[in-house]
């Protein structure tokens, strides 16, 4: 273990999981390594978002981490969870049976989705949303190590994934119902400006710990 480690390998790779929020998850490169300001979007849904009842979708759902941690913490929720990885799919399941928890995985493509007449109350993502130029700054164990895929966008399209997502939750979300992003800093405000010209429409940036604009949230109007 410690000339993996010195070699590079990430030290939660290494351990085979990490802790998030209330759970345990494993984690192997098939997945990201869940961040800490993830854990801050989850914990934001938990303390401000307390329906009795939620249909919730977790879109890009990777180890499964926010569709797990949501469904510990409100087992009275339904959740669904999406990932285009099949690799990624297999480790998300056996989190949820180790966590003993009860969400729905698909592997579906949300570039592609396919037409659907289910509704959520929750959609939340974590999305690609790191511009390929970026990977220059960017530390060698994460770029050796963990999915590109569930890391990068195209240099000239940086809001792809929230363009897919807003077009999907438009005709996807119940009425007073949120959708809850994961952002990248520098785009926080043009993500949030996809919501922002129809008055249906309440939208919130918040910051993560370290003062970043890291959360766009979107309240269809009426929602307290």
């Amino acid at each position: 273990a410690v000339k993996q480690v010195l070699a590079g390998k990430p030290i939660q790779y290494v351990v085979g999981e990490v802790p998030f929020l209330d759970v345990v998850l494993k984690v192997n490169e098939s997945v990201l390594i869940p961040r800490p300001e993830t854990e801050e979007l989850v914990h934001y849904i938990l303390t401000q978002w307390r329906p009795e009842k939620c249909a919730t979708l977790d879109i890009g759902t990777g180890s499964g981490c926010i569709a797990i941690a949501l469904s510990h913490a409100r087992p009275q929720w339904t959740v669904d969870a999406w990932d285009v990885s099949e690799k990624a799919l297999q480790v998300a399941v056996e989190n949820n049976n180790v966590n003993g928890t009860r969400v729905n995985f698909e592997c579906q493509d949300i570039l592609q989705a396919k037409d659907t007449s289910k509704r959520w109350n929750l959609i939340i993502s974590n999305p690609p949303y790191i511009p390929l130029n970026e990977c220059k700054d960017m530390d060698a164990q994460v770029l050796d190590h963990e999915p590109h895929l569930a890391l990068f966008t195209p240099n000239d399209d940086p809001l792809l994934f929230y363009r897919s997502i807003y077009h999907f939750a438009c005709t996807h979300l119940e009425e007073n119902g949120l959708i809850a992003l994961e952002v990248h800093a520098r785009y926080a405000e043009s993500v949030a400006q996809l919501w922002q010209a129809q008055s249906q429409w309440r939208v919130h940036i918040a910051k993560d710990l370290q003062g970043k604009d890291r959360f766009v949230f979107v309240y269809h109007q009426g929602t307290h």
